[in-house]
């Protein structure tokens, strides 16, 4: 997969169509691609959304919803006989982001600009056992724990865009910025023969400065 999204970016990039870059009421959108250590996954973490108030103003969205759950069985014996049990993780997350870009000049192709962005995010973590500790098989053992977080960050932005064609184009772009993190109070229950003991974990707060790098490339191009 890595090959093929590469091939494609440098047969792109030989294209002599001339470029042009967006303009007032132009409407753009992109996906942000991440070759994840130079293997052959690649992940799509989030969509942007950019409008084009003048050809060197625009305003953005950005977008990130995940959700993943995961199934692990256990048998008692290494033979495949006696009981069994299971452990289920379930993970979300929603993201959304708000910010203003300012473009320079550059030429036909190349578009750099500034900006700056408000994140905020929310997410839930739950992991339910029967029969099991979430490793192993425990006759008459279970556990259920929830965890809930949310997130808040401001940060200035620079990068750019290589327009390729009449309305495609590649980029990648650094922020620095302040987050903020919570980690919201959370459950653990284990019940052991039918008793069950509940655990409550205490809220947690963090917070700081730092800078990123959009992973890999951006690919985009204008919807109207």
């Amino acid at each position: 997969m890595k090959k093929t999204i590469l091939t494609f970016v440098v047969m792109a990039f030989a294209v002599v169509s001339f470029a042009q870059k967006p303009s007032d009421g132009n409407l753009v959108t992109e996906a942000n691609f991440n070759l994840s250590n130079f293997n052959n996954n690649f992940t799509l973490p989030s969509l942007r959304f950019r409008y084009f108030t003048s050809s060197d103003m625009a305003f953005r969205v950005d977008l990130g919803v995940n959700g993943n759950s995961t199934t692990n069985n256990f048998i008692e014996n290494a033979d495949g006989t006696g009981g069994t049990g299971d452990n289920v993780v379930k993970n979300s997350s929603v993201n959304i982001g708000i910010g203003v870009e300012k473009h320079f000049g550059g030429n036909n192709r190349f578009s750099p600009f500034v900006g700056a962005q408000v994140n905020y995010g929310m997410g839930s973590s739950t992991s339910e056992s029967s029969n099991s500790n979430g490793s192993s098989y425990i006759m008459d053992y279970s556990v259920k724990s929830e965890a809930k977080n949310s997130g808040f960050g401001v940060m200035a932005i620079a990068g750019a865009d290589y327009w390729i064609g009449n309305s495609f184009y590649v980029g990648t772009e650094i922020n620095f910025g302040f987050r903020a993190n919570t980690q919201k109070e959370g459950t653990n229950e284990v019940t052991i023969s039918g008793t069950t003991t509940k655990t409550v974990n205490p809220e947690r707060k963090s917070s700081g400065f730092g800078q990123g790098i959009t992973p890999a490339f951006r690919i985009g191009f204008i919807l109207k």
